[in-house]
Order: C-alpha cells, then structure tokens, then sequence
C-alpha cells in the first residue's frame, strides 16, 4: 500500500467517523464531490503533500499532529486477524515481549499526541 493509497483511507476514515459533510465543511468546501473523489476507491485523484498538509491544518483537533495523514488510523479486521493468529504461535516468553513492546508504543504514542500531559 503506496503514501497516497493510506492518505485516501484516513480521509475516507474521517469521513465514516465525523460525516463527509462535516469534512467538507472544516476544510472549505461547499460540497462533497471533492472529498468523493479523493476517497472512491477506483478514482485517480491523489492526496497530494499539500491537500494533506492542509488536512492536517485545517482539521485540527482531529488529525493534530504533522504526518497523521500518512500513518494508518483505521482498523483493518483481517490484519488485526493475521496478527493475532501469528501472536498466538508465540511462546509465554515472546508474547510477554510484544506485549511490553506495545506497553512502550502506546505510552509515546499517547505522549506525542498529548504533550505535556503525564501519563
């Protein structure tokens, strides 16, 4: 999955979350037949660096830090279920690993998202 294929998705994403409308309407538009084209699937409209850019500015509160546009933010159900499946082969040892790996990730990923606060 390419740079412009993920930003199509979290626009998409944001769409399904907070409503194709209200997107179109915080980043200035007066209709949706933008935000239509960058998330259909088959259209040939990319995301470029500075839509996402602008995104990113204009959705603040929601996409609040630089790059979150290239970053997946959905849930995909069979990825998540390729990794569990492989999660389980592990043994006690390695999952306890993973899971401290984890435990490390959320904790600067919460840190990033709200600076300043303790977590």
């Amino acid at each position: 999955m390419d740079l412009y294929e993920i930003r199509r998705r979290n626009v998409a994403w944001l769409c399904d979350r907070y409503g194709r409308s209200a997107v179109s309407e915080r980043l200035g538009y007066l209709d949706n037949n933008y935000i239509n084209g960058i998330t259909a699937a088959s259209s040939k409209t990319r995301v470029g660096n500075g839509t996402a850019k602008r995104i990113e500015t204009e959705l603040k509160g929601i996409s609040t830090l630089p790059g979150w546009l290239d970053r997946p933010q959905w849930e995909d159900p069979q990825e998540i279920k390729q990794l569990q499946g492989r999660i389980v082969l592990l043994n006690t040892r390695q999952r306890r690993a993973v899971a401290a790996l984890v435990d490390v990730f959320l904790v600067e990923n919460a840190a990033t998202q709200n600076p300043g606060e303790e977590t």
